[in-house]
């Protein structure tokens, strides 16, 4: 009676009734036969594909933020005291030395009922009074000779290890918003020394002025970033367990001593993922009029996010509407190019914008940088061409020229951090083979896992990061190599343990939310019984034989 139209009703046998996709979905997870639930040649199509695999259907929504920055201008004398009375590695004397004068500030750290998890303190520094804030003429005349611009110099940080990192990044970026491009940093201001932070501040390219005193300096006029966001690649419960965790924090501890010596006394900025994608969002929700938090009923905002990466693709924008644009960077064969297209098995970049704008909504559009632009210069004329309202365009990390790009395209432009010059930027997952990486023309795709190049040795010439030496290059490609092979090694012995299978290349979809295999080239075929990690190992090996030409 609905239906006007010519139709047909079928009946299925008993046999078939009962048949649908979330039971075709179970049984392959259960490693059980479906030959007699669906065609031979749909069935060949799921394996060859790894369609039905443990994928989850729906965003996963955002935790509560509960992290929060409060800078305070010339703090007074009880401020500093209570801060002091909540980590007792402060010394309170020295702190109020160090606080006799207008210039200084005081970052702190908060949790969201306002219970402070740490805090910096830090000021401007003039060259005229080098000596009276070390009283050591060597100290100051070796900073007279190499500083370059206005100098800051950072007291000191307090909180447990996870705090002080985000401290410091905080601390560097706001620096940076104001101008200052040379940083000294000294650890007077506390009763111990404490290995954990002296170990972050070389992580972060610092330099020890002299051996007697913990003075340290770094240039930061032109810093290179480093955005930790592995955790957007793995799935769950593997992201949880401790041991991948373990390896994934010591990994980051090499990989940051291996950009470090790139540029020895350069900054390096290292920003938290999950902080990272905090302000983000705030800024997303703060644009689109609505909390940061999840309202009961629900009520969205008038505005849809619109994420042109995969930053926050995965994640649900608290009141917020979002739909990705599925983008990638494809390079030619030969490397010397790349170009801006629709992510493999999603529709053309030209229909991806016809479904954003049958939304009928103003867009912010979301990524994680916006520095030379080449998405977003991609998308500009599509944009127009559908005549797309953009609200705003909302990055993690904007530099001096990416602002300019804005203002060339007449966009308004909001970022986390301002950077006003970057060296060379690096996302974490990109460095890491069949984790993630940039697509490549012409290549056969292995199942459902895209070809893929890592721009490192030995997949290719790391042509990105110049004006450093072959050894820093070497060390770094090593570096991510071992580190990859490390991850996929503790997420191998994850999945045993869950599964009480081996966790093979073709079923790599399983624990990645990007799989990629990296190309080797057109006559050169995976095996699907052979673990990514075995793989990463002759890689490793194939370095290894190049070591001697490439460090001549």
């Amino acid at each position: 009676d609905i239906i006007s139209a010519q139709h047909v009703i079928l009946y299925l046998e008993d046999a078939y009734a009962h048949i649908s996709s979330t039971l075709i979905r179970n049984c392959i997870d259960q490693g059980k036969d479906v030959s007699d639930m669906v065609d031979p040649l749909c069935e060949k199509y799921i394996y060859e594909k790894g369609l039905y695999k443990k994928e989850p259907l729906f965003k996963t929504e955002v935790k509560t933020l509960n992290k929060k920055i409060r800078i305070i201008k010339s703090p007074d004398k009880s401020i500093l005291k209570n801060l002091s009375k909540k980590f007792s590695e402060v010394s309170f004397e020295s702190l109020m030395l160090f606080a006799q004068d207008e210039n200084i500030r005081c970052l702190v750290l908060e949790d969201s009922q306002g219970r402070v998890l740490g805090f910096s303190v830090f000021k401007w520094l003039s060259s005229t009074s080098l000596y009276d804030a070390f009283n050591d003429s060597s100290i100051s005349d070796f900073i007279r000779n190499i500083y370059v611009g206005r100098i800051v110099y950072l007291g000191g940080i307090f909180g447990d290890y996870n705090s002080c990192q985000i401290l410091l990044t905080e601390t560097l970026t706001f620096s940076l918003e104001k101008d200052y491009t040379f940083m000294i940093y000294s650890d007077e201001l506390s009763n111990k020394a404490d290995p954990y932070t002296e170990e972050m501040i070389i992580l972060s390219g610092f330099t020890k002025i002299n051996h007697k005193r913990s003075i340290y300096f770094v240039n930061m006029s032109n810093p290179c970033t480093l955005n930790m966001d592995i955790e957007n690649y793995i799935k769950e419960p593997f992201l949880s367990s401790p041991a991948v965790k373990d390896v994934i924090t010591s990994s980051r501890v090499r990989l940051r001593e291996a950009i470090s010596a790139l540029y020895p006394s350069n900054l390096l900025i290292s920003f938290d993922n999950s902080m990272f994608n905090q302000k983000l969002i705030s800024k997303i929700c703060e644009e689109n009029n609505v909390p940061d938090y999840p309202l009961y009923p629900k009520q969205l905002g008038e505005k849809m996010c619109v994420p042109f990466g995969h930053i926050l693709s995965k994640l649900i924008i608290p009141n917020t509407v979002s739909k990705s644009l599925h983008t990638e960077k494809l390079f030619t064969r030969d490397l010397d190019s790349f170009s801006i297209r629709a992510y493999a098995y999603y529709m053309h970049l030209d229909g991806q914008m016809n479904t954003i704008k049958s939304f009928d909504k103003p867009v912010i559009l979301v990524d994680d940088i916006l520095n030379k632009g080449y998405r977003i210069n991609a998308l500009d004329p599509l944009l127009n061409k559908h005549n797309i309202d953009v609200s705003k365009v909302i990055v993690g990390i904007l530099t001096g020229k990416g602002k300019e790009l804005m203002q060339i395209q007449n966009r308004q432009v909001e970022s986390a951090y301002f950077i006003p010059k970057l060296k060379v930027w690096f996302n974490e997952s990109v460095l890491y083979p069949f984790i993630s990486g940039d697509g490549i023309e012409k290549s056969e795709f292995f199942g459902s896992m895209i070809p893929s190049v890592n721009l490192i040795l030995p997949y290719a010439s790391p042509h990105y990061i110049k004006d450093t030496t072959n050894y820093a290059l070497y060390r770094l490609s090593y570096t991510c190599l071992e580190n990859s092979r490390m991850i996929l090694m503790a997420l191998e012995d994850e999945y045993e343990k869950l599964f009480e299978r081996k966790l093979t290349v073709s079923s790599l979809n399983e624990v990645l939310n990007y799989p990629r295999v990296v190309d080797y080239g057109d006559n050169l075929l995976y095996s699907k019984n052979i673990s990514a990690s075995s793989y990463i190992n002759d890689d490793i090996e194939k370095l290894s034989r190049l070591k001697k030409t490439i460090l001549k």
